[in-house]
This record gives structure tokens, C-alpha cells and sequence, in this order.
């Protein structure tokens, strides 16, 4: 018997995987549900996901997990829609041309913050690549540092310290800069004219 810790998906997958190749296996989940982020509640309508989670198109490994289990065609790809309100006016963010016309960050802030979701470090005036290849560089960075670092201050305050506490709550100084560059690649992969493709599965 293997016992599998955790009632996600990525334990779902691994007591799946095991289940494959002949071990028997029990998952353990401390939690009501099973599914983790993914996990939905009903309504007077449709379930409702616990949690904002969707699909990338680079995330091939559970892509493949959902045609091995016959459900791909149950996996919905949209374009995502993102936006920030502020003083009674939307300003949609999905594209790199709405991001430019945004009004709370100025020229320079544009240009630092496009540095860094291209990869390219301008510390010091000098461009230099792969200085956020390696995550792992920045498991311990405080993101606030990070940030004031790599950026502007006008970057993040008026760009990701919304995201942040949106997202975190009081806790967000507890997030690592490691996180936020895994962040940056992923919505590197928008489509420059449409924005980011994501996927939801059905059910």
C-alpha cells in the first residue's frame, strides 16, 4: 500500500499514475473535497470553483493527464479578461497595448516593468539576459525588495501591490520573488493582440 498525501490534482495524478502500474494506493485529504484548487462548490446553479485556477497551453503535462483519462475535449480554452477599477473606470489589461495605455505608471515604470516580463535585467543601466532564468535565485527575496530592485516603485505600487493583496490578503510580504518571476513567464505567453489563453474544464 502507498499512501498518497493530499487530495489535488497533482496527488490525484500521482496515486494515478501508481494505480497504473499495479500498487495499490489510498489518498489522504484533510479537507472535505478533493480537487484542491480545483475543487468547486455547488450552487443554485452551476458548481462554483472554491478557487480562481485555470490551464495554461504550456502546462503539458495535465493536458496530457486529461487525454489519457478520455476527458480533453471536456477542457474549455478562452481569452482571459483582466482589469483594474479605480476611481469608477476601467482599464482592461489583457494585452501589451492595453497595459501601455494604462495612466497609473508612467513612461519609465512602462518600460521597467516591460523589461522584466521580456526577461531583461537593467539594473545598472546595462541590459543583461538569464539574471531570472533560475527561480531558485530568489526562493528567499522578499518580493516588496524584489520589486523596488527591478522595477520602480511606481510598478509596484500601482501595478502589482493590488495583484498582491488581491490575491494574499495581509500575507503578501510572505510571498518570494521566486513566485512572482514563475508568474511573469506564464503571462509571458499571452497573445500580444488578444491576451492570455486559458483553459477550464468543464463540470
Amino acid at each position: 500500500m502507498i499512501g498518497v498525501v493530499g487530495g489535488g490534482i497533482a496527488g490525484l495524478a500521482a496515486a494515478h499514475r501508481l494505480q497504473e502500474r499495479g500498487h495499490e494506493v489510498q489518498v489522504f485529504e484533510a479537507g472535505e473535497d478533493l480537487g484542491g484548487l480545483a475543487a468547486t462548490y455547488p450552487t443554485a446553479g452551476d458548481r462554483i470553483e472554491k478557487f480562481y485556477h485555470h490551464l495554461s497551453k504550456s502546462e503539458e503535462t495535465i493536458v496530457e493527464l486529461a487525454e489519457d483519462l478520455g476527458i480533453e475535449d471536456a477542457i474549455e480554452w478562452q481569452v482571459g479578461k483582466n482589469a483594474y477599477y479605480i476611481d469608477g473606470v476601467v482599464h482592461p489589461m489583457d494585452t501589451a497595448w492595453q497595459i501601455l495605455a494604462y495612466p497609473h505608471l508612467s513612461f519609465y515604470d512602462k518600460f521597467r516593468l516591460g523589461m522584466l516580463v521580456l526577461g531583461v535585467d537593467v539594473r545598472g543601466g546595462v541590459p543583461s539576459g538569464g539574471t531570472y532564468e533560475d527561480f531558485t535565485d530568489f526562493e528567499d527575496v522578499p518580493i516588496e525588495d524584489f520589486l523596488l530592485e527591478h522595477t520602480s516603485r511606481g510598478v509596484f505600487e500601482n501595478f502589482f501591490l493590488p495583484l498582491l493583496r488581491a490575491k494574499f490578503g495581509d500575507r503578501w510580504r510572505e510571498v518570494s520573488a521566486a513566485w512572482l518571476l514563475a508568474r511573469v513567464r506564464f503571462r509571458g505567453e499571452r497573445d500580444l493582440t488578444e491576451g492570455e489563453i486559458l483553459g477550464y474544464l468543464e463540470g
